[in-house]
């Protein structure tokens, strides 16, 4: 089988007065097989035209198509006279920009119209596709075929271009690589503008990140890894560097300063995108509480988009983040992997943050050490300290802490420090183990409101508070669940341990006037046991403070997870105040408590003083309600402070809760399953709903129509 090789010349770049980044290309050409050729025999062509000739003259008839034959032979093998010639037009910043030209030898055939195709090995072209189709036109009388402005993405090396068209099978060319050629300037292409960025090619060009200009544009070439130490860029970097979604590895850190990372610090006007940071290992010598370190940089002001870091970062004290310890800059479709040991305030991605993060995640391992001068530290598995909006973010590492003010599986700590800021559509599915003050699956202590965001992690919490998903909050909760146990670990100290399936306290933390119905859990859920605290509830463990304003509402809300106290334990809440309101809720949750303690299947404390109590309405409780030991306090609604005008049109099943005391509402379980049991202002048509048959398992109780899409109002 013949073999033909054709040289494909590669025009030099003389970018800055360097040679071109490319080596010539080759094309090497296999002659495939052909109707009516014999290519193993040399002579089977002549043979064949012999043979054709001989049938010719005993068959007239046939004659014509047997020239037509031999013609089509020659012209496909003509086809393999093609120049195949890329011409590099320039380098472009995420990767290689080229034309073809392929041109038939033969003028003499007439290939105009057919069809021929390119196609690469690996990676795509720009629009996603691997190969182009082009047309054969004349162009100035010579036939061609013409790819202008072709790119290929990521500039790595082993590309092969493939050509196969109409007569000819294809044909590929041998790899051709990019490389950048040492030289003596500055970098190896571009000018530094958003068009022409500067390339970064080599380690030596890297750290000529540290003199960059405000606003110029740098890009990575190809990946980095570095062999020695690496000395963090700064002190302020104010240039705009594309990553290209390359990586740079090997990086090992050792710094005493007070900002640490890959960067310094990321300054205002500064820009880090699609920038991969692989085994990362960053340590500090004698931290200070106020220094900034994390994986990309200590702080940032600056934006930070499509980056990435795995890290392994062990920091006593300060602001400590797998990404960035202080941010004051925008952050967003960013992650971080690894482990994270931190100070005072401590984050799988973020140790503290003051802008807005969005799109981002940890999967990153977070803890803390017990470091005695740290004051009010906070652990969270994204982020340890917010006092920004969160939106559309997660986090799945464990999260551990041997001592913390504030610890929770995605933020440690919310608090603004001025306005309102929100948690939205967010998540974590981090398994939190703490000793601390508050302890949360979603947030450790909270002053933001929390919209569509849930907790799948258990909660394990050795401190005062704990919740499925906040330990603590002043802030609207909406259409937000958790799913995991939370336990209180307690053997001393026990007597304000509070625990709740969803949140473990709900109240105003100041004396601020808030209009009834504004501070509100809704349309939310907690599925998770709950148990080991003095105050414990399926959905809340205290509701409301005490005081002469209106507080905290639940509302078309349920829990399910069964419930022990130490010594009050209900299945929605463990103790209400008044002025506070649960309203078109329900609970299934068994509820258990200690010896001389008190439960109820709504609430086991309802306080009240002589003109006002906390309000429950259209709710129902399937719980039932049981003692440890004997000497409890067990009712069927409220455990204690029950007021007959403050629970109306409120059901239990006295299956569940037999004997246990005979207030207004008592159904059989069978009673549940029909709507036509409930009396006053049930509304079966928005808000509640008795699943069909085959939907779900006997007994049929109502259920919130929210909880099933299907379910939902025509």
């Amino acid at each position: 089988m013949k073999l033909i090789r054709l040289s494909l010349f590669v025009s030099s770049l003389l970018l800055l007065g360097c040679p071109g980044i490319f080596g010539d290309i080759d094309l090497e050409f296999q002659e495939p097989d052909t109707s009516g050729v014999n290519q193993d025999e040399p002579d089977a062509e002549a043979d064949a035209e012999a043979d054709a000739e001989a049938d010719a003259e005993s068959d007239p008839d046939v004659a014509e198509d047997v020239a037509e034959d031999v013609e089509e032979d020659v012209r496909e093998e003509e086809l393999w006279q093609l120049e195949f010639d890329p011409q590099i037009d320039t380098h472009n910043p995420v990767g290689v920009e080229f034309s073809v030209s392929l041109r038939v030898v033969d003028q003499t055939l007439d290939l105009v119209g057919e069809e021929v195709t390119l196609s690469l090995n690996q990676h795509s072209f720009a629009d996603g596709s691997t190969e182009v189709t082009g047309t054969v036109l004349t162009t100035e009388g010579v036939q061609r075929v013409e790819f202008p402005d072709l790119l290929i993405y990521t500039p790595d090396d082993g590309y092969r271009l493939t050509a196969g068209g109409p007569g000819f099978e294809d044909v590929e060319s041998l790899p051709f690589e990019m490389r950048c050629n040492s030289t003596d300037v500055d970098f190896h292409f571009g000018d530094g503008s958003s068009s022409s960025p500067y390339g970064i090619c080599t380690i030596d060009d890297l750290y000529r990140l540290n003199d960059a200009e405000a606003g110029q544009h740098y890009v990575l070439v190809r990946p980095l890894e570095l062999e020695e130490p690496h000395t963090p860029i700064g002190p302020g970097f104010g240039a705009i560097l594309d990553g290209n979604e390359l990586s740079i590895s090997g990086i090992e850190i050792s710094s005493s300063e007070e900002a640490v990372g890959f960067f310094s610090t990321i300054v205002e006007g500064g820009e880090v995108r699609n920038l991969h940071l692989e085994v990362l290992s960053l340590e500090v010598d004698s931290p200070i509480e106020n220094g900034s370190y994390g994986g990309l940089a200590g702080q940032s002001s600056g934006v930070i988009e499509g980056c990435t870091a795995e890290v392994q970062i062990n920091v006593e004290e300060g602001r400590v983040g797998g990404l960035v310890g202080f941010s004051n800059g925008s952050i967003g479709d960013s992650s971080t992997s690894g482990t994270v040991i931190g100070g005072r305030h401590t984050g799988g991605l973020v140790g503290e943050s003051n802008v807005t993060i969005s799109d981002s995640h940890s999967t990153a391992d977070v803890s803390r050490t017990d470091v005695a001068s740290v004051e009010s530290p906070s652990l969270g598995g994204l982020v340890g300290f917010s006092r920004a909006n969160l939106e559309r973010s997660w986090s799945s590492g464990e999260v551990t802490s041997e001592r913390a003010a504030h610890v929770g599986g995605l933020l440690g700590e919310c608090r603004p420090a001025q306005g309102q800021i929100s948690v939205v559509d967010s998540s974590s599915t981090s398994q939190v183990v703490a000793t601390s003050e508050r302890c949360g699956g979603l947030i450790g202590s909270s002053r933001c409101a929390v919209e569509r965001s849930h907790a799948t992690g258990d909660v394990t919490c050795d401190g005062q508070i704990a919740g499925g998903l906040i330990g603590t909050t002043d802030r609207r909760i909406v259409e937000s669940h958790a799913t995991g146990a939370v336990t209180i670990v307690c053997d001393e100290g026990c007597d304000e341990t509070v625990a709740g399936g969803l949140v473990g306290v709900s109240q105003r933390d100041d004396d601020s006037f808030n209009p009834a119905g504004q501070l509100q859990i809704r349309s939310s859920s907690a599925e998770g046991t709950v148990s080991g605290a003095r105050v414990s509830g399926g959905l809340v463990g205290v509701l409301g403070r005490p005081g002469d304003n209106p507080d905290f509402d639940i509302l078309w809300c349920f829990s399910s997870g069964d419930v022990s106290g130490r010594l009050v334990a209900g299945g929605l809440a463990g103790r209400v105040s008044e002025f506070s309101r649960i309203e078109q809720s329900y609970t299934t949750s068994a509820v258990t408590v200690d010896a001389s303690g008190t439960a109820g299947g709504v609430t086991g404390v309802s306080l009240n003083d002589d003109l006002f109590g906390a309000e429950i309405r259209t709710t129902y409780a399937a719980s039932s309600v049981s003692c440890v030991d004997e000497g409890c306090t067990l009712q069927p609604l409220v455990g204690e402070g029950y007021r007959q005008g403050d629970v109306i049109d409120t059901y239990w099943d006295t299956d569940l809760a037999p004997g246990l005391g005979s207030p207004p509402g008592g159904l059989p379980t069978a009673d549940f399953e029909d709507k036509e049991s409930f009396a006053g202002p049930w509304d079966f048509d928005q808000v509640w709903i008795i699943p069909p048959e085959g939907e779900m398992d006997a007994p049929r109780r109502p259920r919130l129509r929210w909880e099933n899409d299907e379910w939902a109002p025509d």
